[in-house]
């Protein structure tokens, strides 16, 4: 608070309240980007392991971040059923093994990208 050289608060030092505020200019409207699939694996493991999602890069490990198990089966259900279709779910989950030994979010990423470019025999 805006105070006098006598400690008393400063009344003057305070804008008029009844003083006409500028127009301000509407801020430009632009188009949102596009959101990609590493951001949408990005945001379901901030969600489930609880951590800042700006805060993720390609190598961040799911198990150091504190994923266990149960958090794992979550962040996979979720990725899956929202990135894919039930056919390309099915060739996702069936590169479990892979995932488990190496889980990233680029290796999560790039296993989502090839459960898509698959082709179903």
């Amino acid at each position: 608070m805006p105070s006098t050289v006598s400690g008393k608060a400063d009344l003057d030092a305070f804008p008029d309240p009844f003083a006409p505020s500028p127009p301000v200019a509407p801020a430009p409207v632009h188009a949102p980007a596009p959101v990609t699939s590493e951001a949408r694996v990005r945001h379901h493991w901030a969600e489930i392991l609880g951590v800042d999602g700006a805060l993720l890069s390609a190598d961040s490990d799911f198990h150091a971040l504190g994923g266990d198990s149960l958090a794992l089966v979550e962040m996979l259900t979720a990725v899956s059923s929202e990135l894919l279709t039930p056919d390309q779910a099915q060739r996702f989950t069936g590169r479990l093994d892979c995932l488990v030994r190496d889980l990233t979010l680029a290796q999560v990423c790039e296993h989502l990208a090839a459960a898509r470019e698959e082709v179903s025999a």
